[in-house]
């Protein structure tokens, strides 16, 4: 097992209009196979006596359809540079403009000072809009901050007056000696912005960011993406590239010792809460002994265009140099679910119980699955990873006692699952039950779907749960299962049956935590009633659930949330009628 945390593809378009390239997350062998230019550095340093004679350092590319565009940071000495600007008709053979550079430092005492470089450009079919990053003291030391400015042609650049519109955080802050953007995605007449950050080198995550107008951003509290205690990016993750597009927001971000051990991918339902996909591995990797990028790869730009994905990448073996990898498109699909339930414990009433687990593959191609272990009552920020297995098309597979199959847990283990599925198709089924040797009378249990992304409950709407009764018969369990990477407060407001409001109760989770409240009507039994579950959140996800409890031998019912349809609904089963081995079954239905 393993342990994890928590692309502006850009394209030369207007800004609130989709990419034309759909991009997916993905596949178990690292969303595509990416595959490096023979002829490779394409961007090399500057004749001698050129201004950019001592190296060329991070990008930003981007497509009109007809030409490539980059920006690129330049000069004799490393962070000590300027921005150049450069066009290609094909990615790889690079015309660097005679005027360069196109973006000066500021003056000495200025706030930009010391070093510059391009972190994220967009097209609004008027202005080119560029936010950089910039230090004030040559040689790198000191803040790192982002400044904005634009340009009607790529090459005549005018600063914003109000620079740096991303400063470094206050004192204390996990973002207070770097905040750079290097990827901003123009969505919903505003932007969404992804920088890098740090207070000391050991420890370098990705922030979030939103603004209005590209110039007054609200930062997210804490960072969205970091680094992981175990893998290959566990000593840091910088240079994020971010786009939305196939459903999905995407990533490609730089990781490990320096932020440059390699290139890695990660997928978002919402561009807050990202999973790592390929789980362990880098989708590029630096070269061998002697090869010009051997060692040190980092800060990829990529663009899409018909069948074929384009990425550049920096690489420093000696000089500092700009690399051209490329693979093939469409990506494949990847989907994160969760199971909301998971148990190798004891229960009341001398009952036993253990979660089974069957997944199924409903495509036509073979996916790849893995699972992560969320503890109950925890922060799973760095939750433990179980290998990945291959699951062929149309098979399904089974665990029995999952947590002790996969994660060889030990009584008494409580939690939920989260799956991710290298493909949409992989769908999973868990089966909660009470073990017939504990002597409690059979093996009842509970059956739970594997709730995907997509079918959480989004922020502050609200679910019903039904059935809840407490009395002498039965009792009432409600569990929830936090969705994002945030802190997430929820509600859970207690009604009889007749509409009356008894009392609120609260459940506080960190991030990913799951956590369950028990007989949450004890204090107004006997009752029947519902629970209204929703968020304090305006952004989180969270999923609530219900189990009716029998007081004699604790076989639980399952209660799903529920919300109001338009739509005819069906019961899909309703007996009053004898069942094999003397039982006779009836059927209740409760209606809100």
């Amino acid at each position: 097992m393993r342990r994890r945390s928590g692309l502006a593809i850009s394209s030369l378009r207007p800004l609130g209009f989709a990419l034309a390239v759909v991009l997916a997350a993905g596949t178990a062998e690292g969303q595509t196979q990416w595959t490096k230019y023979e002829g490779n550095p394409v961007l090399e340093r500057g004749a001698p006596g050129e201004w950019d004679a001592g190296l060329v350092d991070h990008s930003e590319v981007i497509y009109d359809g007809v030409m490539y565009h980059m920006w690129y940071a330049g000069g004799l000495v490393s962070h000590e540079c300027d921005i150049g600007y450069a066009t290609s008709t094909d990615g790889v053979h690079w015309d660097k403009y005679p005027g360069n550079p196109v973006l000066l430092r500021g003056a000495p005492g200025e706030w930009d000072a010391g070093s510059l470089q391009p972190g994220a450009v967009i097209w609004d079919g008027a202005l080119y809009h560029m936010w950089y990053g910039a230090g004030a003291v040559p040689g790198g030391a000191g803040t790192w901050n982002t400044g904005y400015a634009t340009s009607p042609d790529g090459v005549n650049w005018t600063k914003h007056p109000d620079n740096p519109v991303l400063p470094v955080g206050d004192a204390g802050s996990w973002d207070s000696s770097n905040a750079l953007i290097t990827a901003v995605v123009a969505e919903g007449g505003g932007f969404r912005a992804w920088y890098w950050g740090y207070v000391t080198l050991d420890w370098v995550s990705i922030g979030y960011a939103t603004s209005p107008d590209g110039v007054h951003w609200d930062k997210w509290p804490e960072p969205v993406f970091w680094p992981r205690t175990a893998g290959w990016d566990r000593l840091g993750v910088a240079f994020p590239m971010v786009a939305f597009e196939g459903g999905a927001y995407h990533m490609w971000y730089s990781g490990g010792s320096g932020v440059c051990a390699g290139i890695g991918h990660a997928v978002s339902a919402d561009g807050i809460n990202w999973v790592r996909w390929p789980l362990w591995e880098p989708v590029v990797h630096p070269g061998g002994s002697g090869d010009w990028d051997q060692g040190c790869i980092f800060s990829p730009r990529a663009v899409l265009t018909g069948d074929t994905a384009r990425m550049w990448y920096n690489a420093i073996a000696t000089v500092a140099a700009i690399g051209y990898v490329s693979g093939p498109l469409p990506f494949s699909d990847a989907r994160a679910s969760f199971i909301p339930a998971a148990a190798y414990a004891a229960g009341a009433q001398g009952a036993f119980f253990q979660t089974d687990l069957e997944i199924n593959n409903t495509g036509t191609e073979d996916a790849q699955v893995a699972f992560q272990w969320l503890p109950r009552g925890e922060d799973n920020s760095e939750p433990v990873e179980s290998e990945p297995v291959i699951l062929a098309a149309g098979r399904s597979l089974r665990y029995e006692n999952v947590l002790a199959e996969v994660f060889g847990l030990e009584p008494d283990s409580l939690g939920a699952l989260k799956m991710v599925a290298s493909k949409q198709s992989v769908i999973g089924m868990s089966r909660t039950y009470n073990l017939e040797q504990s002597g409690s009378g059979g093996t009842f249990g509970q059956a739970m779907p594997a709730i995907s992304e997509q079918d959480m409950i989004p922020g502050p709407e609200r679910r019903r749960i039904l059935f809840a009764t407490e009395d002498d018969q039965y009792r009432t369990n409600v569990a929830c299962q936090n969705g994002c990477s945030c802190e997430n407060t929820l509600l859970l407001d207690l009604f009889t049956a007749e509409g009356e409001f008894l009392g609120r109760k609260l459940m506080s989770l960190g991030p990913w935590e799951n956590e369950q409240l028990n007989r949450v009507f004890e204090d107004y039994a006997p009752v029947n009633g519902y629970v209204v579950v929703r968020s304090v959140s305006q952004t989180g996800t969270f999923y609530c659930y219900g189990s009716v409890l029998d007081n004699v031998t604790s076989d639980p019912t399952t209660i799903l949330p529920q919300a109001p349809s338009d739509q005819v609904t069906f019961i899909p089963a309703a007996a009053l009628a004898a069942g094999a081995e003397g039982a006779f079954f009836q059927t209740d239905v409760d209606l809100n």
